[in-house]
């Protein structure tokens, strides 16, 4: 008998979370006891900073793993332990978890004591399991942060290298479990979801905390936009926040939601009133700004709702494009998301038999977070620590994968044991390289790959191909460790190399390699694209020849979210893209852009004046230059149809390419003889682009990095 004991804050998911295990294993598993300690959540932050050391006694010495919150401070429990193995779960952290603005902490600038707890925790625990992918990634973003921030400077470079160790060697992810089948169980009565089913206009769900990091806000902006737009009627369930606790968002939908369409405004009393609920809805929407997995949505898109979600957070984890199509992900609430939901909507009411279908197939996918599904997984996990298997490694075999799956995966991870095998040659520097060798594989892909690597860019390259970015990998090189970040995400079957430490890695590149970021590809990037798929705005570089400068570019452009097309005027631009510097500079953006290139940039910008009606403005000072403006049609309103080139940093544009152009614009400044090109890039893409949007395409608090 395996013993396991939890230790959770009493909180209503957390609380779920725990008991759904054990009751899993109390009906599945003769193998595993699953004990539960529950601490009161009054005085949370108190109690995370004590440790939970109330927690643990002598009536703890037969548990063999002990399993603590991530509401607590695990190097207590660790130090109280003896020889019993400690993890920490983590459903959220707090150094990543929005505060009110009205918190003490906060004002007083001390939030990051609790950041230090995690720290402290992954120093001592055994490993860290996080219940998404995406926690686990905007952690180890975060982590370093704080101790740059705060840490001593004679201690920063110890502190940074041990992280980076850690995250290596005790980081994993482990989606949660849940209780999805009672939902369907649950008897409804004659007032039911099944009552209703087909006289009924459709019904919109907000199933979420009407709390401000989850934007409540931008939803009910939604709604108005949807009645606005679409003649299409619908009703509206709100299912919020404890009404105890806050009253204004209900009133808020209240007033400006007409009464026959708000279906239900409140608080669910019981599982028995929130699966009502939920299985009446046909489209679950969120708006979120903060999320570490998302159970409400995963619970309503099992009751039968199709998802429209942001394209960030753990929503593309969970309910990734190559499984629910990208028409459930939106990047804009008020923009493509409005545009969604009323496609989303049409499918609803005039095609019923392709929206069962597309429910259907969205409530298989998320069946795999049951516990029939995830409770062996555990035990496996559990199973191979007790074996000695370190838990950064746990998970690279893939358990949660289908059968069909598993067989894909294992056929493309391939363990590298020496630095000259063949395999790796495109990976090794040119004074290490097999010359015969490498080009004998070079003419085989009749093509000249290129070399990127980075933990953050990786993952932006993943996500870009599940959304369908046009770039062909052709294999990644990593530890063993960190082949999840690759496994996980990418649907493409290329091989996965991987060697079981740093040391070998470093030996394949003649270099040392950053252990947190030891993550290459071989990727044949960018790929043109026909002209006819360029949208404007568009991004134009003509003999930028600095990657770094494309870099920081680029990540303006998408952080702007004015900007999906670039155009290449020229081989330097064009090898500048291609430039893995570019792409680290970028923070990984560089793959989230469609790319032409042409040989004769003025007959190409002329084209796009002339057959594609875009205005076309180069950046320059000069005579004929005037003053930087915004862009506008004839009505006065910016319809998005504009150009704008970029020249060399240091000779600007040449004179054929101004020729061809509709304006040449300035940026006025005070002193000196020009900006740095990504700078004056940055201020010339934002004036052009004002009217365009109405709001930031990318909200967040402010403390941290963009999506």
């Amino acid at each position: 008998m395996i013993n396991i004991r939890i230790i959770i804050m009493d909180f209503p998911s957390h609380r779920s979370w725990a008991e759904g295990y054990q009751r899993w294993t109390e009906k599945h598993s003769d193998l595993y006891q699953v004990r539960l300690t529950f601490i009161s959540g009054e005085k949370w932050k108190f109690r995370m900073l004590s440790g939970a050391a109330t927690s643990i006694d002598n009536n703890n010495e037969d548990d063999d793993i002990i399993i603590v919150d991530g509401m607590f401070d695990a190097s207590v429990v660790k130090a109280r332990s003896a020889h019993r193995k400690v993890f920490v779960y983590l459903h959220e952290n707090q150094l990543t978890t929005p505060y009110s603005s009205q918190d003490r902490d906060k004002r007083q600038q001390t939030l990051w004591h609790f950041g230090m707890v995690h720290y402290r925790s992954l120093l001592a625990a055994d490993g860290f399991l996080f219940n998404s992918y995406t926690q686990l990634r905007d952690f180890q973003t975060a982590l370093p942060r704080m101790l740059k921030e705060q840490c001593p400077p004679d201690e920063i470079d110890w502190h940074l290298e041990k992280c980076h160790q850690l995250f290596s060697s005790k980081c994993t992810f482990l989606h949660n479990g849940l209780d999805l089948d009672d939902l369907l169980r649950l008897p409804l009565g004659e007032n039911g979801a099944d009552a209703t089913e087909g006289c009924r206009a459709p019904i919109i769900l907000w199933n979420a905390r009407l709390e401000e990091y989850k934007d409540p806000g931008s939803f009910l902006e939604m709604i108005k936009l949807v009645r606005k737009e679409s003649s299409i009627t619908f009703q509206l369930i709100v299912l919020g926040t404890d009404p105890t606790k806050d009253q204004r968002w209900y009133q808020k939908f209240r007033d400006q939601i007409e009464d026959d369409q708000l279906l239900f405004v409140g608080w669910c009393t019981d599982r028995k009133e929130y699966a009502k609920y939920l299985r009446l809805a046909d489209i679950v929407v969120t708006t979120a700004r903060h999320e570490t997995f998302g159970i409400s949505i995963v619970e309503s898109v099992f009751c039968g709702a199709l998802p429209l979600l942001p394209n960030r957070l753990s929503y593309p984890e969970l309910f990734p494009p190559s499984t629910f199509g990208a028409n459930h992900l939106y990047e804009h609430p008020l923009q493509d998301g409005v545009t969604k939901l009323i496609s989303l909507l049409q499918i609803v009411t005039e095609h019923p038999d392709i929206a069962k279908a597309m429910q259907s197939k969205a409530k298989e996918a998320v069946a795999r977070f049951r516990w029939e599904s995830m409770g062996p997984l555990y035990n496996q996990v559990w199973s191979s620590i007790l074996r000695g298997e370190p838990i950064g490694a746990v998970m690279e075999k893939g358990p949660t994968l289908s059968t069909k799956e598993q067989t894909l995966s294992e056929n493309k991870i391939i363990e590298i044991t020496d630095a000259s095998d063949p395999r790796v040659q495109l990976y090794r520097p040119k004074s290490l390289r097999n010359h015969a060798l490498y080009h004998q594989q070079l003419e085989e892909l009749q093509i000249a790959p290129v070399l990127h690597g980075g933990r953050r860019a990786m993952v932006r390259m993943v996500e870009a191909i599940q959304l369908g970015a046009n770039i062909r990998p052709l294999s990644f090189l990593t530890t063993r460790a960190l082949a999840q970040y690759i496994e996980h995400g990418s649907s493409t079957q290329v091989p996965i190399y991987t060697v079981d430490n740093i040391r070998l890695l470093n030996e394949i590149r003649g270099q040392n390699i950053n252990s947190g970021d030891a993550i290459l590809s071989m990727i044949q990037f960018p790929i043109a694209c026909p002209i006819d798929t360029i949208r404007p705005p568009v991004l134009v570089l003509s003999q930028v020849r600095n990657a770094e400068n494309v870099g920081s570019l680029l990540r303006t452009a998408y952080c702007l979210g004015t900007i999906q097309s670039v155009l290449c005027g020229d081989a330097t631009s064009w090898a500048a893209v291609r430039d893995s510097r570019a792409a680290r500079c970028s923070m990984g953006t560089v793959f989230y852009h469609k790319y032409y290139r042409t040989d004769d940039l003025p007959a190409t910008l002329l084209q796009l004046r002339h057959d594609h009606g875009i205005c076309v403005y180069g950046i320059e000072i000069n005579e004929r230059a005037v003053l930087l403006e915004h862009h506008a049609d004839h009505n006065g309103k910016n319809d998005k149809k504009w150009a704008m080139v970029m020249g060399n940093e240091d000779t600007g544009l040449s004179i054929d390419v101004e020729a061809a152009c509709d304006k040449i614009l300035y940026i006025p400044q005070a002193h000196g003889d020009s900006l740095n090109v990504g700078h004056a890039a940055a201020i010339a893409m934002y004036e052009l682009g004002k009217g365009s949007l109405s709001q930031p395409i990318v909200s967040h608090d402010g403390q941290g990095a963009c999506p």
